[in-house]
């Protein structure tokens, strides 16, 4: 369960900096993050009497919440360039197997940032003019992992259409996004077969696959 940061309208609390056993020999649990979000060799800018509440005022914040947000933004907008620098390049964007764009047309699993820019900058933010609102936000700054709710709305499609679903994240030590699963408030066309996210691996990554 992720015990960090909860919004539902907007509210963030600044993220603690995510913190690891040692770096270059010298034993401080915040010494890796201090060289990975400041660029500068740990070393020479901690020492053993230094706590993470310390660290943690010399350190940026990382506003997970505030990525999100600004990520729908820029999806609603159409801006594929603002999309691609929410997130790492190698990151991947999962979709319920089966999904389709709003033409009908195949829609498969975003892999890197340019993919998932123009997936959302070009496609829907662009052609099918779709536009998002997130609804509810919580954050786990220590695992760099979050969910939300959102809303999807489709005037392409008809006045009616909009879709809900959730999502989870994770993000690397430097705030960008590295991986979205999203999760749609659809009910299954069949009951025989499986209803999970397409292209991923999910016996490779520790899920069940079968009912023991």
């Amino acid at each position: 369960m992720l015990s960090g940061a909860v919004s539902g309208a907007g509210r963030t609390e600044r993220s603690r900096p995510f913190c690891a056993a040692s770096v270059r020999g010298l034993q401080h649990p915040c010494a890796e993050a201090v060289e990975a979000l400041t660029g500068e060799e740990a070393t020479s800018k901690v020492s053993r009497a230094d706590t993470c509440d310390n660290l943690e005022a010399r350190m940026p914040a990382v506003d997970h919440e505030r990525t999100i947000r600004d990520y729908f933004d820029a999806c609603t907008a159409g801006d594929a360039r603002a999309i691609a620098s929410f997130f790492a390049p190698d990151a991947v964007h999962y979709f319920p197997d089966g999904d389709t764009y709003p033409d009908g047309s195949p829609q498969r699993a975003f892999r890197g940032a340019e993919a998932i820019a123009h997936g959302f900058g070009d496609r829907f933010g662009g052609e099918f003019r779709t536009r998002w609102t997130v609804d509810h936000v919580i954050v786990d700054a220590e695992r760099r992992e979050a969910v939300i709710e959102w809303s999807n709305f489709k005037p392409s499609v008809s006045p009616e259409a909009r879709l809900r679903g959730a999502e989870f994240y994770r993000f690397d030590d430097g705030g960008k996004i590295v991986e979205i699963r999203a999760y749609y408030a659809c009910p299954p066309g069949g009951p025989g077969r499986p209803y999970e996210l397409g292209e991923f691996d999910y016996a490779g990554r520790g899920y069940p696959v079968a009912d023991r």
